[in-house]
């Protein structure tokens, strides 16, 4: 994750929660939102980040599928 996200969401760390919650936990849920920056919500689905990931993650699936576990 070398590019950086036009809405300002720090992808790496939002993953690396996202996989803590995808494992069961609900606290690494609600540490996703602790996140500095730009939240899941925040992401315009622009695709920019689909390119600069070397393990070809849907990140704008990810960040909706958080945004509405977030709502």
């Amino acid at each position: 994750c070398t590019e950086t996200c036009p809405a300002g969401i720090d992808i790496p760390a939002v993953l690396e929660k996202y996989n803590r919650y995808k494992l069961g936990s609900n606290a690494a849920l609600h540490a996703i939102a602790e996140i500095e920056g730009g939240k899941p919500e925040d992401c315009i689905g622009c695709g920019a980040c689909l390119s600069q990931c070397p393990q070809g993650i849907g990140i704008p699936d990810i960040m909706a599928e958080l945004a509405e576990a977030l709502a």
